[in-house]
């Protein structure tokens, strides 16, 4: 586990950890990128300290959050399972209030790596982050779109009732009620996250251990947020093309959880950007079969060397 620690922001707590050190000591390693770890909806620190297992055997420094209102981080409704936020912007500025309070400005490289919403904030930070000197972004699965519906006339149509349900009070509610997966916590061979019931088995251990770190459905608010932070920034052409770090893409050839299409269509806009499928994987890459995680840390691995972060 990382060394954890809070930070007070926005009128809650945000709940950090860092693996390594911020300042190096050692003159050789001054400009050694910190590894920034941006983890995706309802995810939390402690699912990373097993995910990025592989990376932890390297002589790392790497700083990871709980996003407000996930993990053990503070929420801003009374229930604790539905993740609301009200602008993506909320996001960002916690992350920056993290890494101005440990000292990670302009005196240190960074790399950022971020896996589902936590690839569509990366790449926000990258293009919005000037007080960072970032070297390189890995994304993992990126959220360039929601999935609001199978028919693009349905998609375009849900835009406008989204907004019309924050108007009407719904902004606040669950997407649903019943707050947990559709076959209990059992493996069920067509769920959207893996092929692997190891892996699959992984997110319920985990809350048995850390019940007050679960999250599950978001609310029509976050949908919104996402959908709209999406449609001007990963999923606009203009912004992408505007990208100018190295960025390493991996892509679930089996993608359902965000919009597969926008996903490809938008990584080809990034101008450098080295972008890999996996066939077969769904959306959990790093909780995928043996063969398809081996493939992403060999990947990413080579990627993060030549950010010089490892």
């Amino acid at each position: 586990m990382p060394e954890l620690a809070y930070l007070p922001h926005g009128g809650i707590d945000i709940r950090y950890g860092i693996w390594g050190h911020v300042t190096r000591e050692d003159p050789d390693q001054s400009d050694k990128p910190m590894i920034i770890i941006l983890p995706g909806l309802s995810e939390f620190i402690e699912k990373y300290a097993i995910l990025l297992a592989p990376l932890l055997k390297y002589d790392v420094d790497a700083l990871i959050l709980d996003w407000p209102s996930q993990g053990l981080s503070g929420r801003f409704l009374d229930q604790r399972l539905p993740v609301h936020i009200d602008d993506f912007d909320q996001y960002l500025d916690a992350l920056s209030a993290v890494l101005l309070h440990v000292g990670i400005t302009h005196n240190r490289p960074v790399v950022l790596f971020g896996h589902s919403m936590g690839g569509h904030l990366a790449l926000r930070a990258a293009h919005e982050l000037s007080d960072l000197d970032i070297q390189g972004v890995l994304i993992s699965a990126p959220m360039m779109q929601l999935t609001l519906s199978a028919s693009p006339i349905l998609s375009w149509i849900m835009w406008p009732l989204l907004r019309m349900l924050t108007m009407l009070g719904y902004a606040r509610k669950p997407v649903s009620r019943k707050h947990d997966r559709a076959h209990g916590n059992a493996f069920y061979p067509d769920n959207p996250l893996t092929t692997d019931p190891d892996g699959y088995a992984v997110l319920p251990e985990l809350w048995a251990e850390y019940p007050d770190a679960k999250t599950y459905e978001p609310t029509y608010g976050w949908v919104a947020a996402a959908y709209q932070s999406c449609r001007q920034t990963t999923a606009s052409r203009q912004w992408l093309n505007a990208l100018t770090c190295p960025v390493q893409a991996h892509l679930a050839e089996d993608e359902s959880i965000v919009d597969a299409k926008i996903q490809t269509w938008s990584v080809g806009q990034i101008p450098q950007c080295e972008s890999i499928i996996y066939p077969s994987a769904r959306h959990e890459l790093m909780l995928e079969s043996v063969k398809t995680r081996d493939a992403f840390w060999e990947n990413s691995l080579r990627f993060l060397k030549d950010m010089k972060a490892i």
